[in-house]
């Protein structure tokens, strides 16, 4: 009796698909569903890796025995930023969470190329 149970229940599942409709797999529907993402992440990804608030001109500063972050900031001005505006970018480009700089340090900082500002290097 209990192959009877289950050869029934086959035949219920393996009932043809009306004509019009479309039943998919959950396996199918997850190919899917990771296509789409997939195609998704390639169109928008792109925008997403770059930060906009990152200027496209930069330039590399060494830091000196004495130096700090905000005076290498106050320094080297990026028109329309505050100078502590500038140390969060310059701790955002080089990775700098907390604490400050060490002496011989190379800084990836912002260059405001439109300023007319004469950028020094330490």
């Amino acid at each position: 009796m209990h192959n009877t149970l289950t050869i029934e229940h086959a035949r219920r599942r393996a009932r043809p698909a009306k004509p019009g409709s479309t039943h998919f797999t959950p396996v199918e529907i997850g190919i899917l569903v990771l296509f789409a993402v997939t195609l998704l992440a390639a169109a928008v990804g792109p925008s997403l890796l770059h930060d906009r608030s990152i200027p496209q001109d930069s330039i590399t500063v060494k830091v000196g025995e004495s130096d700090t972050l905000w005076e290498i900031a106050a320094s080297n001005p990026v028109a329309g930023m505050s100078t502590a505006e500038n140390v969060s970018l310059i701790r955002r480009m080089n990775g700098v969470t907390n604490g400050g700089v060490v002496t011989g340090q190379l800084l990836i900082i912002p260059s405001d190329s439109h300023s007319g500002t004469t950028l020094a290097q330490n």
